[in-house]
């Protein structure tokens, strides 16, 4: 007998947590509109506790006040209530708009899910994403990593993480859903949108196939190495009450590179609360085993041995 496909909440109900209360991140786009239909149909079954809906305006477009306007008219017509919240512009606006739109979009949503007393944001982010970031991360030189379809620390949910854009638009056509486009989507200006909008549709007439899956897959395996050195990493690098040589010396003593920066990288984010990077802390390894002097951290924190 043939086994029954999964559906797409069957894949939200895998890895959800049972009875959270959760916010729900709803831009009006595609994805976003999915997802919230998917969740309004689990609540229904009383599988969660109760649903809450976050629209950020990030007042970067004209259309933004019509986005707005949408998701407020969605949210009357499911009966949940919702927030829309604003986002002022800052210092680092000028310097790269991506970065300061994900930084204080999360930001925002967090401040939120506190105030209201809510266990999870929920993200729509799909199979093409992870693809997209994959990429990202590789073309500027960022450290590889996959998107955790849960992260406990920051409080989020990405359910959707495992369902194709393809999955996603065939339900939306199923159900009748209505959804906003993004006009900034086609513009190639943003490192995301040539990805998606470029390079891969490239590759994919290069190599005569869809090149997602493949992506999809050889990021996967990377994911889970990383994920295995890093939690091997951060087991080495708990008790770390301070940042002095001896203790990091003794940390790393016997320790391949690899796993090595991977401790010294744990330790300085329990202590510096963000993340130095692989390069700062190859350099800190580099000076703890002798091959340079110092090194200037992010954040103007100068390390010696």
């Amino acid at each position: 007998m043939a086994r029954r496909k999964r559906s797409l909440e069957d894949l939200i109900l895998e890895k959800l947590p049972g009875k959270s209360r959760i916010i729900l991140a709803v831009s009006g786009g595609l994805d976003s509109v999915v997802m919230l239909s998917l969740f309004n149909q689990i609540k229904k079954k009383k599988l969660i506790s109760d649903l809450y809906i976050a629209h950020i305006n990030h007042q970067l477009r004209s259309e933004s006040a019509d986005d707005a306007i949408f998701v407020k008219k969605l949210a009357y017509n499911y009966k949940i209530k919702c927030k829309v919240l604003k986002l002022k512009k800052n210092k680092n606006y000028q310097v790269n708009i991506e970065d300061w739109a994900r930084k204080e979009r999360y930001a925002a949503l967090e401040i939120l899910r506190d105030k209201q007393g809510f266990d999870y944001v929920a993200t729509a982010h799909n199979a093409n994403d992870q693809i997209e970031t994959f990429l990202f991360q590789l073309f500027s030189n960022r450290n590889l990593s996959g998107i955790a379809e849960i992260d406990e620390k920051r409080h989020l949910l990405r359910p959707l993480l495992r369902a194709s854009r393809a999955t996603l638009v065939e339900h939306a056509l199923n159900n009748n859903l209505v959804w906003r486009e993004d006009s900034t989507n086609i513009d190639t200006d943003f490192t995301r949108n040539m990805i998606r909008g470029v390079i891969l549709p490239y590759l994919t007439d290069k190599f005569q196939q869809d090149v997602s899956d493949s992506l999809l897959r050889q990021l996967e395996e990377l994911t889970e190495l990383s994920d295995t050195i890093r939690k091997q990493a951060s087991t080495i690098a708990s008790g770390a009450n301070e940042i002095s040589s001896k203790l990091l010396k003794r940390k790393i003593k016997g320790l391949d590179r690899v796993l090595a920066w991977r401790v010294l990288e744990e330790i300085f984010i329990e202590k510096c609360q963000f993340r130095i990077g692989r390069e700062a802390a190859i350099n800190v390894l580099s000076v703890l085993r002798g091959t340079l002097k110092a090194t200037t951290l992010p954040g103007g924190i100068v390390f010696k041995g």
